[in-house]
């Protein structure tokens, strides 16, 4: 196996369903190259609102970051890529400030997670079951993470309001996205497939005051 080319997908992502209309893409995957991804995240946009719903298939997540908690580890990866999504909201000179602390702050709302506030998402598999999750909202951004089902566990981040309905469906046919489930997955044709996130090309003209007040910033120095 080519150093930037994993085998296909092997398990089924989630995403939201195919009546919603709007651009749809690969945003990115987890996975050491050369070998197998134990996440896939698919993003979706519209005039209004952004969503990527990233899957991760829990027995490879166990195999590859061995944590000692995986549910933990979860949290952590959600708040973490939360983090770093908010960094275009910040100026040049606060965003060299908040790197620093950035994953301590991230370990700091993850342990927190079981006190978010609930939410309720539809998860349209072999049947329909509704699942309840946890919402964290920050810096205009919000991620919502659910419980395992089925074998796979779905990390939402949005901006914006979201989906008129909190229903996500099993992506058996992944062409829309860019790719195919039985087809390798190229690391280079990420570039060519994603859309664009809309913080992608952001410059902040000054910082979110979320940011300011969560990372102890100087309100004068932003």
């Amino acid at each position: 196996m080519e150093k930037h080319v994993h085998p296909p997908l092997g398990f089924i992502p989630y995403g939201l369903p195919l009546d919603w209309s709007g651009d749809r893409w690969i945003e990115f995957y987890d996975g050491s190259p050369g070998h197998p991804v134990w996440s896939v995240w698919l993003a979706h946009r519209d005039k209004d609102s952004a969503l990527i719903v990233e899957t991760v298939e829990d027995a490879r997540h166990v195999e590859n970051m061995k944590p000692e908690d995986a549910r933990a580890d979860i949290a952590l990866a959600a708040t973490f890529a939360h983090l770093n999504m908010i960094l275009p909201l910040a100026t040049d000179a606060d965003r060299e400030r908040i790197l620093r602390p950035l994953y301590e702050i991230a370990e700091e709302e993850a342990a927190r997670a079981g006190d978010w506030p609930a939410e309720e998402w539809q998860l349209h598999d072999q049947a329909s079951e509704t699942v309840v999750g946890r919402r964290w909202e920050f810096a205009g951004l919000w991620t919502v993470v659910l419980p395992s089902h089925l074998g796979r566990t779905v990390i939402l981040h949005g901006l914006g309001p979201g989906p008129d309905e909190r229903t996500l469906t099993t992506v058996t046919d992944t062409s829309p996205y860019g790719f195919h489930l039985d087809q390798p997955l190229h690391y280079e044709d990420l570039g060519d497939q994603r859309g664009v996130w809309p913080l992608a090309d952001h410059v902040a003209a000054s910082t979110h005051p979320d940011i300011i007040q969560r990372f102890g910033l100087d309100p004068e120095a932003t």
